[in-house]
């Protein structure tokens, strides 16, 4: 989603999970087969058309999963939980919540949320519904409240959406909450433990200890799990973000080849002023939030085709946590390194410089709001500042005749009406499309679902597949050109 346009974020959904009703041998089997046959297409070193990072939520409450929460039996070394955290709880690895690896906990930290008990009591305040309010109690040291996982899995498929191949990179173990009337109160995550950490990959080359997969280590057993069988929810993924939380993935995004603007150009050239626009059809859809859902256990596959064109997306859409970015953003970055920037007024494209700082005064605003403050009942004067939102889709070409090339980008802001619709673009800067700004669009992957060309964010500019609106064209001659050269250099 483009920075400061689209806000908010979708909450995660809690799964319901039916229980299984195949024997665990026959279940795996047919598991077993299946992951011999993706093992052999993912040989075929296929470029894939698509990634996609699946999360699976997988409990000890399903018999199929028993070799994985062996401390349910067993809370000593040698069992799986208890080895998972061993390098974190002594120390000698770092401990990440989450994927990125930016949120870090300390071992004291990690104590705390694997040995302390949550417990809840309601506390009745006058005129309002009871709160619960959550109190943490010591308790003897255990790991037999994890009793989930979410295992998450890097999926590549082709043009057709079938799967090449699927690897397991990691997993967060769960812990069960309960109050003091042993009822079930949800799920607590503990840490991120990627693949790629050696301490884990040590205690995924060994064998499982259930007697029935005793030949099998628990990365093979975790490989074999059928994603598509189970609930879970899946996102679209850039292949750098792939590469980065996975030890084993052997692609890569080709820069885009560009020659630089041209010297000189035809005697019929012209400059276009072109800008695309939110579909309606884009909203609380999924595929523009890029979260996909499959809420039950069975045969059918997540749906992701919602015949919309998304051709446009990479102009507004692109979040960073899945390895993409907008235009807009990518301007707005530029922006922050020093581009040049120049105010969108009456003028021309380049006449009038503005500062960056100039910029950024003007697009945050702060507001003063009555807080009310829940302990005391008083309300309080507090300054909120916030982004105004904006978007990248007004851009200038220069149609050369044979190829059309992208000279500047507009960041418009963005006003509402009361229904919440979009009732003006406002034309506030003009960024040229120079080098540094080329260097920044060509290092992101365009957030394109449904289009199995994988490119940046420069590749789908000159790609011109954005559709659009002209807005204005004239002519531009020779002269002209040479002095608006020197603003791309």
């Amino acid at each position: 989603m483009a920075n400061g346009y689209i806000a908010g974020r979708l909450l995660r959904k809690v799964y319901i999970f039916e229980k299984t009703k195949y024997m665990t041998r026959l279940f795996y089997t047919a598991v077993l087969f299946l992951a011999t046959s993706i093992s052999g297409i993912t040989q075929q070193k296929t470029p894939p058309a698509f990634v996609m990072l699946e999360d699976v939520f997988v409990s000890a409450d399903d018999p199929r999963f028993a070799p994985l929460f062996d401390t349910l039996s067993s809370n000593g070394k040698g069992s799986f939980i208890f080895d998972l955290f061993e390098p974190f709880l002594s120390g000698n690895s770092d401990a990440v919540a989450d994927m990125e690896g930016t949120i870090h906990v300390t071992v004291d930290e990690l104590k705390n949320i694997l040995f302390q008990k949550p417990f809840f009591e309601e506390n009745w305040s006058p005129g309002d519904e009871p709160d619960m309010n959550e109190f943490a109690v010591d308790k003897q040291q255990s790991l037999k409240d994890i009793l989930a996982f979410r295992l998450y899995f890097v999926s590549c498929f082709d043009s057709n959406m079938k799967l090449i191949s699927r690897s397991f990179v990691g997993l967060i173990p769960m812990k069960s909450l309960r109050d003091r009337n042993n009822e079930f109160r949800g799920w607590k995550r503990t840490l991120y433990l990627s693949a790629k950490n050696a301490g884990v990959q040590n205690v995924l080359s060994k064998n499982c200890t259930a007697a029935a997969f005793q030949k099998t280590s628990y990365l093979s057993f975790l490989n074999q799990i059928p994603v598509d069988e189970l609930a879970h929810e899946a996102h679209y993924i850039s292949l750098k973000k792939a590469a980065s939380i996975s030890d084993n993935f052997p692609y890569e995004l080709s820069s885009t080849s560009f020659s630089g603007s041209p010297l000189t150009i035809a005697s019929n050239a012209k400059l276009i002023e072109k800008t695309a626009r939110i579909d309606i059809n884009y909203l609380l859809n999924p595929i523009m939030f890029n979260n996909f859902f499959k809420l039950g256990n069975g045969p059918e596959k997540i749906q992701l085709n919602y015949g919309i064109d998304c051709s446009a997306f990479p102009m507004f859409f692109g979040d960073e946590m899945y390895g993409f970015l907008s235009i807009a953003q990518t301007v707005y970055t530029s922006i922050s390194k020093g581009n040049n920037v120049y105010a969108a007024g009456e003028g021309g494209v380049f006449d009038e410089r503005i500062s960056s700082d100039d910029v950024k005064s003007k697009l945050w605003v702060c507001d003063t709001i009555e807080v009310y403050d829940t302990i005391t009942w008083d309300t309080k004067d507090t300054v909120v500042c916030y982004s105004k939102e904006f978007a990248a889709s007004r851009v200038l070409l220069l149609d050369n005749g044979k190829n059309i090339l992208p000279v500047a980008i507009c960041l418009e802001i963005l006003n509402y009406g009361d229904d919440g619709a979009i009732e003006l673009y406002k034309p506030f800067i003009w960024v040229p499309v120079n080098n540094q700004l080329i260097s920044e669009l060509d290092s992101y992957q365009a957030y394109l679902p449904g289009y199995p060309q994988q490119m940046t964010l420069w590749g789908y500019l000159l790609s011109g597949m954005y559709k659009g609106n002209i807005i204005s064209e004239r002519p531009i001659d020779n002269a002209e050109w040479q002095l608006m050269r020197e603003y791309l250099k």
